[in-house]
């Protein structure tokens, strides 16, 4: 999704929600709480999950909080938003678009690093700062 289509989208009258991979992710997995809360404003407000892939901010062996030196190569880069997965439950929607948002989540980080190579902590989330 380009700079221009984000800032249309951002523009417009619709709610969406952006989730970035720091929020999202502890480690290797997407915490279940994080992903529920997106799922859950996302199925209530009917708005679309922004996938957002934020590189570059820590390197292995950094810390969660650690604020990134001066000239460090930065990567923002906005994905194609997910839509609220509709079901027969409640439940069984905010299940589905939480599994729906976390694959695209993990995808678009994983490809938007490959694209901009920029390598991802091999490392947990360690000590927040």
């Amino acid at each position: 999704m380009s700079v221009a289509e984000v800032a249309e989208h951002i523009a417009g009258p619709a709610p969406w929600v952006a989730l970035d991979q720091a929020v999202a992710q502890m480690g290797e997995t997407p915490t279940a709480g994080a992903l529920a809360g997106v799922a859950w404003l996302a199925v209530q407000g009917g708005a679309p999950v922004v996938p957002v892939a934020v590189l570059g901010t820590r390197r292995t062996g950094e810390p969660m909080g650690h604020v990134p030196g001066f000239r460090r190569r930065l990567v923002i880069e906005f994905g194609a938003p997910v839509d609220p997965q509709p079901a027969d439950s409640a439940r069984e929607s905010l299940r589905l678009t939480a599994d729906l948002v976390a694959a695209a989540l993990a995808r678009h980080v994983a490809e938007s690093a490959a694209r901009h190579g920029v390598t991802l902590p091999g490392d947990g989330p360690g000590p927040t700062v």
